[in-house]
């Protein structure tokens, strides 16, 4: 059975948005054994993720011509940065306690 264009979107909608999300968790996690502060690798972090989701947000508008699929398509996108902030959070303060665990 072919692809429809509807597939085929969708593929690429989710397929960038799961790329983008692992991105930045394992640029989050480089970036929180290479920084001391906490402060420093969440806004680190935080920075990629907007820029990111920016251009994934972009090129989505680009692709898609349908402004009620552009608009929930970037609500997605905005719910997904959320949840990936809420995860980075996690990471580093777990990596930061253990880390801080064991240079005692």
């Amino acid at each position: 059975m072919p692809l429809r264009k509807v597939d085929i979107e969708s593929l690429l909608y989710c397929g960038v948005m799961g790329l983008v999300f692992g991105l930045v968790v394992i640029l989050t996690i480089v970036i929180g054994r290479r920084k001391k502060t906490f402060a420093k690798s969440l806004f680190q972090s935080i920075g990629l993720a907007v820029l990111l989701y920016g251009m994934a947000c972009l090129w989505w508008f680009s692709y898609v011509q349908d402004g009620l699929a552009q608009l929930f398509g970037v609500m997605i996108y905005g719910i997904a940065f959320a949840v990936n902030v809420l995860v980075n959070t996690g990471i580093l303060y777990f990596a930061k306690k253990r880390f801080d665990k064991h240079t005692r």
